[in-house]
């Protein structure tokens, strides 16, 4: 934890204080969430705290925030703030400074803070889900006009230069706060109050969150603290942020946190920058120039929309092509075989899952002997997302038993990291009786974790076990044959499957070592 995070960490404990003696309940969430798991605290590069609060926690919080009297904090909400526009609340720190690019205009304090999304209902129905989805981007996108939301990740029916236009002509018209709040009111507001999630009207796409995670929230440490977390904390990093590979820590060059920082540090206020950079904005008339450029770069983004709609549609071609090519092959799969379908399906993968295409809602027609080939195929190469985004594109027969059986993997490995053993042990005999699946990467991992809970083993039984493995060169594989010695007391054989274990990009992996003084 470095100095800035101290900082940060002692504002979340003060906020904290504040919620336990008011009786207003929060979660912890985003990457300060990951961080919990992987890292015990902090993820070493990041310079924020995030956090989760319900609709009716939040306005019980901004009555107490509303009176807050410390003249080194400020409470900041797009309702107090006239310039402020984002549908999230600040709790901030005016003894640090934290200058963003998009933010320089609002005229709230620029210091570090704690974040807090605020949750409503989000629909059921999966067409009243598509219609939120819509107006969401469209109400982020006209709330603020110094920051362009749509992106390349958007699905296309979410971007619509049309209604853009439209409403904002309507916002010249009728007033900005009339037209948000009519797209409030009539777009983002669920009658229902049960449904199953919960989302955030932040950015392009909604934050979601399963509601009864948020009755189920307990303190959990966090470096030299204790903070709330959902207890199913694992789950929502898989299922809402981060996929299937929540856990494998990024490469050094994507270890960034945010790129639109131009001051942050932690012992000085941002008041002692502030009247340079406010004369130097009004001189450069900064405000004119932010929104400019935030209409040439969302003219940009629309008229990317168009290109990408052109090249997804060469892309389709290209796969549909290469399906017929496909289904003239006699295609049965084998695990003898993976490097060679790997190779053969490279081309077809590299398109069909990248995000200019997905976005625009292709369906390619696979014979089912195709298919069946290229689920197995990323199934041995532990391609757990990408198999899911194949199935749901397809009407293939066997659909419906590769789902259950990216169920069953994604299963093994979250029930491993909460260190249930003997539900991880079913569900391999499961995929090994049903679906006669053993060889399989994260299935040999969570074979080899659940033999060092089950018991002790001789050394000779730990090297027949490791040589009857196909994945032997696998770091997390390693780290767990390991495990065996150390529990048989070996510390200098376990030091020495450790050694080579160091070199994972699991920041689980990582995270025990450390704690066992191994790394």
């Amino acid at each position: 934890m470095n100095e800035l995070q101290k900082k940060l960490l002692d504002l979340l404990l003060e906020f904290d204080d504040i919620c336990q003696e008011n009786g207003i309940q929060y979660v912890v969430c985003g990457g300060n969430a990951l961080g919990q798991e992987r890292h015990g605290g902090f993820i070493p590069w990041d310079d924020d705290i995030d956090l989760f609060i319900t609709r009716d926690n939040y306005n019980k919080l901004d009555q107490v925030m509303s009176k807050l009297e410390r003249q080194d904090r400020a409470w900041v909400t797009k309702e107090n703030s006239p310039l402020y526009y984002d549908p999230l609340a600040r709790y901030v720190d005016l003894t640090t400074s934290d200058f963003v690019r998009g933010r320089l205009s609002d005229e709230t304090p620029q210091g570090q803070m704690v974040e807090l999304f605020i949750l409503d209902p989000y629909p059921d129905d999966s067409a009243a889900r598509d219609l939120f989805q819509k107006y969401l981007w469209l109400y982020c996108e006209l709330l603020n006009p110094y920051y362009v939301i749509a992106g390349q990740q958007m699905s296309s029916y979410i971007v619509d230069k049309s209604i853009y236009y439209d409403y904002k002509n309507r916002m010249e018209r009728e007033g900005k706060e009339k037209v948000l709040s009519e797209i409030e009111d009539q777009f983002l507001t669920c009658e229902d109050k049960n449904t199953e999630l919960l989302c955030s009207r932040f950015g392009g796409k909604a934050a979601l969150v399963r509601r009864e995670w948020m009755n189920r929230i307990e303190y959990r440490p966090f470096e030299n603290a204790k903070l709330p977390f959902f207890k199913e904390n694992i789950d929502y990093l898989y299922e809402m942020e981060y996929g299937y590979n929540w856990n494998i820590m990024p490469s050094k060059a994507m270890q960034v946190a945010h790129d639109d920082v131009l001051i942050i540090n932690e012992s000085i206020p941002y008041s002692k920058y502030w009247d340079h950079i406010d004369a130097m904005i009004k001189e450069h008339d900064l405000h004119s120039i932010q929104l400019k450029n935030n209409d040439d770069t969302l003219e940009k983004r629309f008229a990317l929309l168009d290109y990408q709609k052109d090249v997804a549609k060469a892309k389709h071609i290209l796969l549909e092509e290469l399906a017929g090519h496909f289904s003239k092959c006699n295609m049965t799969f084998s695990f003898e075989k993976l490097s060679y379908y790997a190779e053969m399906f490279n081309s077809f993968f590299s398109a069909i899952f990248h995000q200019a295409y997905q976005k625009w809602n292709y369906t390619v027609k696979l014979e089912d002997n195709v298919f069946d080939t290229m689920c197995w195929t990323l199934i041995y190469q532990d391609k757990i997302d990408q198999l899911k985004q194949l199935i749901v594109q397809s009407d293939n027969t066997n659909c419906q038993m590769f789902q259950e059986i990216a169920d069953f993997i994604v299963r093994i490995k979250l029930e491993k990291y909460k260190d249930n053993p003997e539900i991880v042990a079913d569900v391999l005999e499961t995929l090994k009786n049903t679906y006669s699946i053993d060889k399989q990467i994260e299935v040999e991992r969570c074979s080899a974790w659940v033999k060092g809970k089950q018991g002790r083993l001789k050394h000779n039984e730990i090297m027949t076990f490791y040589q009857g493995l196909t994945n032997q060169a696998d770091l997390e594989i390693k780290k767990y044959i390991g495990d065996l010695y150390f529990n048989i007391g070996d510390v200098i054989e376990a030091s020495r499957w450790y050694k080579m274990a160091k070199k994972t990009n699991n920041g689980m992996i990582k995270k025990e070592l450390l704690e066992r003084g191994f790394y």
